[in-house]
């Protein structure tokens, strides 16, 4: 690389790296960081600027604004050209450097909360280093696109998951945990399959897997392929609480054992065999708050989708190498999914000559953030969605972490830094084949004992009782904090059916007759919602155990 100085009003730095020469800044850098700034949203606080140059913007917002400043530069040894602004600038109570992995800087707006911001990328540096910046760019967009699609979950699902809950505790002492599966593959190659479109071209493939004794880890959405191929999964895990789930599971011919998740639909645990289920212990807080009156399970770890639920619980089999098929994150040849899925199979029950299948594959992609990415071969690229990143984000940085060797043979989607991409025929021909096929270890099934959680469920609806006398009068939601106080395992209980106006509470500069209206609305419908649930799990005790 060579820097030349300009000196002048405004020094500037000229940058010349292989074929690429830029400078770092105009002949009026002010001008450029004050039209920089015009751009910015002021109901966001927090600003973030990825390459500083000789930090004339930085110094600008410092300046003019009140926005907290976090920078961020690629490489530290960029001391010649801003290290003397860089130290300078770090006194700052309003600014804080990330220097280097831009993962800490992530892990700040996670630790702080931080959901919105506005982002400048210093166009000479995305000019000069591509790779690096979108990178970066990406990372931040997916770290941004989790907490929205977590928050838009936790709105959307809030009453599903309180209603499974509190319906599948009848079940929760008498199934055992996915704790007593760890460490049972070990040895054993596990292969991941997903329902990508790129499953078709490895689905020929699957078969010698099997043979070969590796253990087949399914994702629930592919298993009405499996079924059409023929092959047996030892696995299937499923994490979804929608009841439509439930119905993937059910519509198989096979049953292999289920991985559920312990807020999944109510419907599996009635009618999937139940000495195939293992649970694994939900970060659901309704959840962990009850965990007690009948042990921990398990925990699996979760990044959005199913198949990052998979490559945890083949980990913790022990499994290695861990194979991926079916994996693309992305809209592989126009398509969303693998032929014969289970979304198929719904979405063809609803087609006509007005409403078809292709039709569903491109509006998929036209409303969807169409981003562009690397290929599955390194080569070329293929289209991905915001939604699709953060699950990629998840596997990246869980990859890094194992101490194990991850193989993605999706032949397909995206490019997955950190795992190894080979065609799934070279994979089965390079691992060794375990010597017999898996079996499950001994499992214990635990006698049903929950009296304690039918007292405290009892004390939780006269509880609810007294909050819904009171919802009758004015300020309801004084009675509502006050019962709170008195009782933390309440309040937990009641959140769940509260995230509306918990968000806008959170949002909101101030609290007005509007918000506190809504407010006492969810409440006196959440005490319904409870009220109901709570009577009716009582009543399903009776009914199964009496």
């Amino acid at each position: 690389m060579q820097i030349e100085k300009i000196e002048g009003q405004f020094p500037n730095l000229r940058v010349k790296l292989k074929e690429k020469e830029v400078s770092l800044h105009s002949a009026h850098p002010l001008r450029e960081a004050e039209r920089v700034v015009k751009h910015f949203n002021p109901s966001f606080s927090v600003v973030v600027i990825a390459g500083v140059g000789l930090g004339y913007v930085v110094e600008y917002i410092v300046n003019t604004t009140s926005y907290e400043v976090l920078v961020y530069e690629h490489d530290d040894t960029f001391a010649s050209w801003n290290g003397d602004f860089l130290e300078k600038i770090k006194k700052n109570p309003r600014v804080k450097i990330f220097q280097g992995d831009p993962q800490p800087l992530i892990d700040y707006l996670a630790e702080k909360g931080i959901g919105e911001l506005n982002l400048y990328i210093h166009r000479p540096y995305a000019i000069l280093f591509p790779d690096v910046y979108d990178s970066f760019h990406g990372l931040l967009v997916a770290y941004l696109s989790r907490r929205q699609i977590n928050q838009a979950t936790a709105r959307r699902f809030q009453k599903l998951w309180v209603r499974n809950i509190l319906k599948n505790s009848v079940f929760y002492s008498s199934l055992p945990g996915v704790s007593h599966l760890f460490g049972s593959g070990k040895d054993y190659p596990a292969l991941v399959i997903g329902a990508g479109p790129s499953l078709a071209r490895n689905a020929h493939l699957l078969t010698e897997a099997k043979k070969r004794h590796w253990i087949l880890i399914a994702t629930d959405t592919v298993l009405a392929y499996l079924d059409r191929l023929g092959i047996e999964a030892d696995f299937v895990v499923s994490v979804d609480p929608q009841d439509k789930n439930a119905l993937y599971l059910l519509a198989s011919k096979q049953k292999p054992s289920l991985i559920l998740d312990s807020g999944a639909s109510f419907l599996t645990f009635v009618h999937y065999p139940r000495e195939k289920i293992f649970l694994y212990d939900t970060v659901l807080p309704l959840y962990q708050v009850f965990r007690h009156f009948w042990g921990e399970k398990g925990d699996l770890l979760c990044g959005g989708s199913v198949s990052t639920t998979a490559y945890d619980f083949a980990y913790r089999l022990g499994c290695d190498p861990v194979v991926f098929v079916g994996q693309d994150l992305a809209y592989s040849e126009r398509y969303t999914h693998a032929p014969h899925n289970a979304l198929e199979s719904m979405l063809y029950s609803t087609v006509d000559r007005f409403h078809t299948y292709e039709g569903y594959n491109a509006t998929s992609q036209t409303f969807s953030d169409r981003i562009e990415v690397k290929a599955w071969n390194g080569s070329g690229s293929v289209l991905t969605d915001r939604k699709f990143l953060t699950f990629k984000e998840w596997f990246v940085r869980r990859a890094k972490e194992l101490p194990i060797h991850t193989i993605n043979a999706t032949e397909g989607g995206l490019f997955i830094e950190g795992m190894e991409h080979l065609p799934l025929s070279q994979v089965i021909e390079g691992v060794a084949s375990p010597s017999q096929p898996y079996h499950l270890p001994p499992t214990p099934h635990s006698p049903y004992a929950s009296q304690n959680f039918l007292s405290t469920l009892k004390e939780l609806r006269q509880t609810l009782e007294i909050l819904k006398v009171a919802l009758t009068r004015e300020s309801p939601e004084e009675k509502l904090f006050s019962l709170v106080k008195q009782n933390p395992l309440f309040g937990r209980l009641i959140e769940m059916t509260m995230q509306e106006s918990i968000q806008k509470l959170l949002s909101s500069q101030s609290v007005d007759e509007t918000l506190l209206n809504q407010l006492r609305k969810e409440i006196r419908e959440g005490a319904e919602f409870l009220c109901f649930l709570i009577e009716k799990r009582l009543l399903l005790e009776e009914s199964l155990y009496s």
